[in-house]
């Protein structure tokens, strides 16, 4: 079972996240540009939830080339994350 769990919402410019702790039941939201510098604030927002990236799992529609980069970005950083159908 996932500690984390966060789904996000991509667009060509910005990525919209909420995380849902399992075991509190608490959440939080933030937005981030949809490039490099955004990719490390979102790391950074990662990081206040004190878990590994192996206990998260992140979830996002597919919206095309607009996901590649952060799509890389977790797979690099070793997250589990999920691209579903956006019908």
């Amino acid at each position: 079972m996932y500690k984390l769990i966060i789904g996000i919402d991509v667009s060509k410019v910005s990525i919209d996240a909420t995380a849902l702790e399992q075991e509190t039941q608490k959440y939080c939201h933030d937005s981030f540009l949809n490039k490099s510098l955004g990719f490390k604030s979102l790391e950074s927002w990662f990081n206040q939830f004190n878990v590994s990236p192996k206990e998260t799992l992140v979830c996002m529609e597919h919206t095309g080339l607009y996901i590649v980069s952060l799509c890389d970005f977790l797979r690099r950083k070793g997250f589990n994350f999920s691209v579903v159908n956006p019908l």
